[in-house]
Order: C-alpha cells, then structure tokens, then sequence
C-alpha cells in the first residue's frame, strides 16, 4: 500500500516499463525540478487517500447492507446466504450443523407496557448476549420482530440441543436496564440438525420454526428439538 516514485538516471524506455509493471505509481528522470517531484508526490499522496476514503466508504456500505440496524447482527438476507454457504459445507465435509430459530416470549406485552424504546433495548441486549455467549463460529441473524436465528457449525443434535438451552437459560437470567428500571424476559427456541447433504436452510429453519412453536404451545421458556417432536 506504500506509493513507490522512481528517481532514476535510467532513460530507456525499457526501463521505464519495467519499473512501472513492478508496482511503481510514477517514473521521473533525472536531472529533476524539486518543485515538479513535491507536485507529483503530492498528487499521488492525494489519490491514495481518496482511494483508502473509497474502501472505507463501500465496506461501510457492505456493513449496512448485510446486517441488522438495529442489534447489529446480520440480517435475514445475510444469515441466508451464510446458511447455504453451510450447507454446501456439508455436501463437502459430510459433517453437520445445528439450525434454531428463537423468540422472545411476551414481546409485543414489553412493548405495550415499557414503550418501543425498552423493546429495542430488549432486543439489542439479547443479540449481543447471544454473540458473547456463543463461538465466534457460530452465526446470529435478526429475521425480524423479536425472531433470531443461529447457525451453529460442526455440532450435532446434543450438542446443538446443549447449546441452545444453556443459551436460553443465559437469556433469561439477564437484567436489561430500561427507563422504567431493570427488565427481565424469557425467550422459546426451537433447534433442528442439518445432515442430510440434500437439505437446504430453508427446510431446516422452517424445521426450526415448527419446534419454536411447539415450545410456545408446550408453555413458552422452553427449547424443543425438532426431531424429539
């Protein structure tokens, strides 16, 4: 990333090229102007930093783009893409990951009584919770509402069904402060396995899902297996 200016006697063309095709940015001959070598410094220096502003400006862009604006994890779109690259990963390797789908229980009740400001306040505490508490393997997505997602890479049904009951156990012993004082909340999570290297992570979330509404029908505050059903 360092601009690199010859200041050369050599005047072949050939040697021109040459040390243009190795990398360098500008070729200047000797005998020189100081006046002329500060100005093309100067002017390179320039579109360096316009070219660093650039690639700050597009991975700010890619960052909106993929994840939530609110809790920060990544987004539906984002989480889905991830979810295939994981799937393919299973068609390589034969190896298996845990899909789960989780929900806040009573979410639309923390809104009604604390106001939309507490219920975001909710919601960004258990993202970043859920990212602490898992392996930086392991992928968090908002599909939106009160509804995360997890992809938990290379784990099988008990570990995966572990995992997220010691996540929701985690959960639910949080204190978030809101402006009308600490809050606790509860969360339903439903857990599916992705082995079969036909699967695709539509049909595990959609397995996921299935479980999460059986933990809500069996009394909410609670993590189902999907093939325990």
């Amino acid at each position: 990333d360092i601009p690199v200016v010859f200041v050369t006697g050599r005047t072949e063309d050939n040697d021109q090229e040459k040390g243009l095709l190795l990398g360098a940015i500008d070729y200047i001959l000797k005998p020189y102007s100081p006046l002329i070598v500060l100005a093309r410094i100067r002017n390179q220096l320039a579109l360096q930093k316009a070219h660093r502003d650039l690639k700050i400006a597009n991975a700010e862009l890619t960052r909106l783009a993929t994840t939530d604006f609110l809790t920060g994890v990544w987004n539906r779109r984002r989480f889905m893409e991830l979810g295939e690259a994981e799937v393919a990963r299973v068609r390589r390797s034969g190896r298996c990951f845990g899909a789960v789908m989780m929900d806040v229980d009573h979410f639309k009740a923390v809104n009604d009584t604390y106001g939309h400001d507490a219920g975001d306040s909710v919601l960004r505490a258990l993202a970043k919770a859920c990212v602490d508490r898992l392996r930086n393997v392991d992928i968090v997505g908002r599909m939106g509402g009160e509804e995360f997602a997890l992809i938990l890479p290379e784990t099988d049904p008990q570990g995966a069904r572990l995992t997220v009951e010691r996540l929701r156990e985690h959960l639910g012993e949080l204190t978030i402060p809101v402006d009308s004082g600490p809050l606790k909340v509860t969360v339903s999570a439903g857990v599916t396995t992705v082995q079969d290297p036909k699967d695709s992570i539509e049909s595990a979330l959609k397995r996921a899902d299935a479980a999460l509404y059986e933990a809500k029908g069996r009394g909410r505050n609670r993590t189902v297996a999907y093939e325990e059903m």
